[in-house]
């Protein structure tokens, strides 16, 4: 009668604890392990190559008790490594990467008694400046499962039933405009406090409307010499300008820009106009410090 008793009690201190007891797996589609992405990943995004990157985690909510190969697909026409990479800023978890998709590593987290830890990583994925005139794109990511890393024979699901698992992406193309593209820039500094010298460096350059052709900016329609030379000697900045081609005549103008030292950056009077030229894919211009005369050729050739 005694063991009865017993047995009655612990039948109902099981189902007791049976029913307090939180299945984290309760109303899924599927009972079998998964990886997901976070919870706040959204469902698609719009942003611009160049600009912006995205963060994404992938979460395993019950640990496999071991480090886990997770498996990502890319589909659209974004290309891997030409119009976006991967990678994984915390450590060496990113295992291979390609055109078709990727694999990362989830590191196990052990966790101490009473203590609850997600095993996550986290990557980022960049959306590079090709400078090339490319059209817009769009790039499809998706976690389709994860495998363990010591033993294979442990497979997890990708996504939490039907969510968590995608995750969609448009890319508008910076390089937009007739002259877009990458340049070598060379800036001659004819007259300057420090002499007659030359600066080379490389710039992209794009319409700054794109809606509207003809109208680029340029980081330093001097060449160089107010983002360099005069930065060291007169603690000077780039003077930056926004430069219109003219579609008819091609002759190269821009608005007011100032020199710093109470002038202004203009066409200069006694050199030839400023002008882009269609058929070596150059852009030259003419230009004076009103305030103390400086003068040079800023020169943009296509790569």
């Amino acid at each position: 009668m005694k063991k009865l008793i017993y047995l009655i009690f612990a039948l109902v201190v099981f189902a007791s604890c049976e029913e307090d007891y939180d299945n984290p797996i309760e109303g899924l589609e599927t009972t079998n392990l998964f990886v997901q992405l976070g919870a706040n990943t959204p469902d698609s995004v719009s942003l611009t190559e160049g600009e912006m990157t995205q963060s994404l985690t992938i979460q395993a909510p019950i640990s496999a008790n071991q480090n886990l190969l997770a498996s990502l697909t890319f589909e659209g026409s974004a290309v891997y490594g030409t119009d976006f990479i991967i990678e994984t800023p915390d450590g060496d978890f990113l295992v291979s990467a390609d055109a078709d998709g990727a694999v990362i590593r989830v590191p196990f987290l052990p966790a101490k008694p009473n203590e609850f830890v997600t095993d996550q990583v986290s990557f980022i994925i960049s959306f590079a400046e090709n400078f090339i005139q490319d059209g817009d794109k769009d790039l499809t990511v998706t976690l389709t499962g994860a495998t363990g890393e010591e033993n294979s024979g442990v497979t997890l699901d990708g996504g939490r039933g039907s969510i968590r698992r995608q995750f969609y992406i448009e890319i508008a193309d910076n390089d937009c405009g007739n002259l877009a593209g990458l340049y070598d820039v060379e800036g001659d500094v004819l007259v300057s406090d420090l002499g007659p010298l030359t600066y080379n460096y490389d710039e992209a350059l794009g319409l700054a409307d794109c809606t509207q052709e003809g109208i680029y900016p340029v980081v330093d329609i001097t060449g160089g010499l107010w983002s360099d030379g005069y930065a060291n000697l007169y603690g000077t900045s780039a003077i930056n300008a926004l430069i219109t081609i003219n579609s008819t005549n091609n002759e190269v103008t821009w608005g007011t820009v100032s020199d710093q030292f109470g002038g202004a950056i203009i066409q200069d009077p006694v050199q030839p106009v400023s002008n882009y030229d269609p058929s070596s894919n150059t852009v030259t211009i003419y230009w004076t410090a009103t305030a103390y005369n400086e003068r040079g050729v800023t020169t943009y050739t296509l790569q």
